[in-house]
């Protein structure tokens, strides 16, 4: 989020709302729980950034950090994406940033869920520049979320379902191709093919 956040404002002057998604369960107490455990891991890093400059975060945002400059060099290599990676030092203080301000909101989207969540155009509104969904059923089906860059997807079905699978992709947008991989025991993996979706482009 933080390295999508300064790409589009250097390029475009525009702010960045970026969004997440957790689907690994279908049960609305379980939503419940999942939102306790990601706030607990939100407040332990913001409360980090807080009383240590968030020092002890720092490896892991190397190595988080590292892998994404790979991935877009990589891509700008190829020729899939042309576009600048921030610098390490910024993309840190932005990420710094983000916990400072609280810039960031975890939401649960299912049957229990009061007031209207979708914006005009149909897709979930990113009302912060961080924003995790959580939910089930109601996330997946007919939903659209904009500038994902990242999802947990943990359902085990007993049966193929091949048609649920392919509800769960127009998630992620417009798709050009889907290669579903799959065994008697579906859970086994996904892979997707997007020709419209390259790393840290969108």
């Amino acid at each position: 989020s933080a390295i999508r956040q300064i790409q589009e404002e250097t390029l475009k002057q525009q702010r960045y709302n970026s969004s997440f998604f957790m689907h690994i369960s279908t049960a609305t107490k379980d939503h419940r729980f999942e939102k306790l455990v990601v706030d607990k891991i939100l407040n332990a890093w913001t409360n980090e950034v807080t009383a240590n400059k968030g020092q002890g975060l720092l490896a892991d945002f190397d190595i988080a950090y590292t892998d994404m400059l790979a991935s877009n060099c990589a891509g700008n290599q190829l020729g899939e994406i042309c576009i600048f990676m921030p610098s390490h030092d910024d993309v840190w203080k932005r990420f710094l940033k983000i916990f400072e301000d609280g810039a960031y909101i975890v939401q649960i989207v299912n049957s229990e869920t009061k007031g209207d969540l979708q914006g005009k155009d149909g897709q979930l509104k990113l009302t912060s520049p961080l924003n995790i969904f959580i939910g089930g059923f109601k996330l997946d089906r007919g939903i659209t979320i904009d500038h994902m860059l990242g999802f947990m997807y943990g359902l085990s079905p007993q049966t193929k379902q091949t048609d649920a699978v392919l509800q769960h992709h127009r998630t992620h947008a417009l798709l050009h191709e889907v290669v579903v991989v799959g065994t008697e025991k579906p859970a086994v993996g996904v892979v997707i093919v997007e020709e419209d979706i390259t790393p840290l482009s969108g």
